[in-house]
């Protein structure tokens, strides 16, 4: 995650940040098989959002990782009204 490089973590923010990494990490293998699990995605939106609700962040990681989870949350809409055919 890119907000790794602004901020260090500790105890519990360090866990926050390692569930979303291995969450994402997870989803995108998936995807490397062509293989599109909702639910490991939602669980890796959910470990974001955590991260960004739980850790301190400079603005801009907080930011950063604000544009990404937007992201998420985009691709997981088109996923539900059928536009990633190629995952169907």
């Amino acid at each position: 995650m890119r907000a790794e490089r602004m901020t260090r973590a500790r105890g519990r923010e360090r866990d926050r940040h390692e569930n979303a990494r291995k969450h994402l990490a997870d989803f995108d293998q998936g995807l490397s098989r062509r293989q599109f699990d909702k639910g490991r995605l939602d669980t890796a939106i959910d470990d974001v959002k955590n991260v960004v609700d739980g850790n301190p962040l400079n603005p801009e990681a907080k930011q950063e990782l604000a544009r990404d989870l937007a992201d998420l949350l985009e691709l997981r809409e088109r996923f539900d009204r059928g536009e990633l055919r190629e995952f169907r």
